[in-house]
């Protein structure tokens, strides 16, 4: 699992998604194209089964290295939760591993993940718009790229300042569950 994982890390999204295309363009599992709007009259779920093939590929590119990330970070927590003296303690008095690993060392392993989380939002941010131009997929990367080639700079300024707001709100979001997860913190808001 970890040379697997330090495969995925090692490849940056552009190449993932590149090597995605190819495997789809080569099966037709997947469609290689961005999406249509639908036809008039298309339920909602014929638009939503759509929406689910075309996101596929794009999802999968970004999701791939900074899941292997996500891995790496949070086995290395959980391997120091594990080394101390509280979930030692609770193995020596005959806890079962998966129960000291479920009650204790998971809440105290989140805090290096959930502190990487605003920078792994910033870096999913950079990748995706690499990835939106390459599987043709409609966002925002794909609306600061044809702004900088208009020239248009309060829609480049305005993307830019949606993509800072997002990183903010992960922050925030991430200091919110570090306080909520660390059982450490408590007393500090006590």
């Amino acid at each position: 699992m970890r040379a697997l994982s330090a495969i995925f890390l090692s490849i940056p999204p552009l190449i993932t998604s590149l090597l995605l295309l190819l495997v789809a363009a080569r099966t037709g599992w997947f469609p290689i194209g961005g999406l249509d709007a639908p036809d008039p009259g298309t339920s909602w779920t014929d638009i939503l089964a759509q929406a689910a093939r075309h996101v596929a590929l794009p999802a999968l590119a970004l999701a791939l290295p900074f899941g292997a990330l996500i891995e790496r970070i949070q086995s290395q927590a959980l391997r120091e939760a594990l080394a101390r003296p509280l979930a030692i303690a609770a193995l020596a008095r005959g806890i079962p591993r998966r129960r000291v690993i479920a009650v204790h060392a998971w809440r105290l392993s989140l805090g290096p993940l959930l502190a990487v989380y605003s920078v792994i939002v910033g870096a999913l941010f950079s990748g995706s718009f690499a990835v939106e131009i390459v599987s043709v997929w409609p966002g925002l990367g794909r609306l600061m790229i044809d702004a900088i080639v208009a020239r248009d700079t309060y829609l480049v300024a305005g993307c830019a300042a949606a993509g800072a707001l997002f990183i903010a709100i992960a922050v925030f979001l991430a200091d919110v569950a570090h306080a909520a997860a660390d059982p450490r913190l408590e007393t500090v808001r006590s």
